[in-house]
């Protein structure tokens, strides 16, 4: 190769970068193809395809051209409602595997936005969808190609709202359906809700006040909007299924509860909470806080 045409090719590769068509990453692999590998029955080759699709978009290494074709791609494909409904565990990870991917496009779309609005509008959909759907609360076994730890379906289906409900384009009318879908989420359970799905709700709502800053009347209905569902449905205390996910939500407003201490501005929107907990847990103790034994001084 002669001196000119070598750095012609270098100043071409330079150009290329600039306007973000250098094939850089994922290594080795095409978009086509690495959609036929999200597209697997095989486990193991799901997952690391996951970890690179992950990265690539999490570290900006996908270039335009890559973009082009890999983003449709997994939003046609999308697996996080495949098998929905079906026990097994290997379904399970192949709806955890793409809720990672599509929780890295929304991430990275909301600091850097590059997504179309039909594709994230499309995601949305599929995160409020996963969210309203998903009732697997089995423990999948870490996979340090997936995540860095073990994973509840469950908890990564609100995981996956959460980053859809903070994202700057996710409507003020898709934000006032937000109660219908975490009451949806609540009643796909038949049993004890786990604590890490719980954790995962109290994270979404300490979100909408930190990154959404909703106010506290618009939070206040949301709130009180499920509150009164779930212990309606809980009343008389026959369903066993109803009693469990109202203990569920009152978990969650405990913890929120405290949250909000240090919350001055949600002042009227913890007093509300403060006082559900409160009447909950008299209920179900049988006590009355008013009595003599709680008054200063003895």
């Amino acid at each position: 190769m002669n001196e000119q045409t070598e750095k012609d090719m270098i100043d071409a590769a330079i150009k290329d970068i600039a306007n973000g068509d250098y094939v850089i990453a994922p290594p080795n692999d095409t978009a086509h193809g690495l959609l036929k590998k999200l597209d697997s029955s095989d486990v193991d080759t799901f997952e690391y395809t996951v970890s690179d699709v992950q990265d690539a978009i999490r570290d900006g290494s996908l270039t335009k051209k890559q973009r082009q074709l890999l983003i449709p791609g997994i939003i046609t494909q999308n697996r996080v409602l495949e098998n929905i409904t079906h026990p097994e565990e290997k379904a399970a990870y192949f709806r955890v595997g793409f809720a990672l991917i599509d929780y890295a496009l929304l991430q990275a779309d909301r600091e850097k936005p590059f997504l179309t609005l039909d594709q994230r509008e499309a995601l949305f959909k599929l995160a409020e969808s996963y969210a309203e759907q998903e009732d697997n609360t089995t423990l999948l076994e870490a996979s340090i190609t997936l995540t860095s730890s073990a994973v509840v379906p469950a908890a990564q289906a609100i995981d996956l709202l959460r980053e859809a409900v903070i994202h700057p384009e996710y409507s003020l009318k898709r934000l006032n359906e937000l109660n219908k879908i975490v009451l949806a989420y609540f009643n796909n359970f038949s049993d004890a809700i786990p604590d890490i799905c719980t954790d995962a709700v109290l994270h979404l709502f300490y979100e909408l006040m930190t990154m959404r800053h909703m106010p506290q009347g618009r939070l206040h209905i949301k709130l009180r909007q499920i509150t009164t569902k779930l212990a309606d449905a809980a009343r008389g205390g026959e369903d066993a299924a109803a009693i469990y996910r109202n203990g569920a939500w009152q978990r969650v407003l405990t913890q929120l509860a405290v949250l909000l201490q240090n919350a001055p501005h949600y002042a009227k929107l913890r007093d509300y909470v403060v006082q559900v907990v409160d009447d909950q847990l008299r209920r179900k103790l049988g006590i009355d806080w008013g009595n003599e034994f709680f008054d200063d001084g003895q």
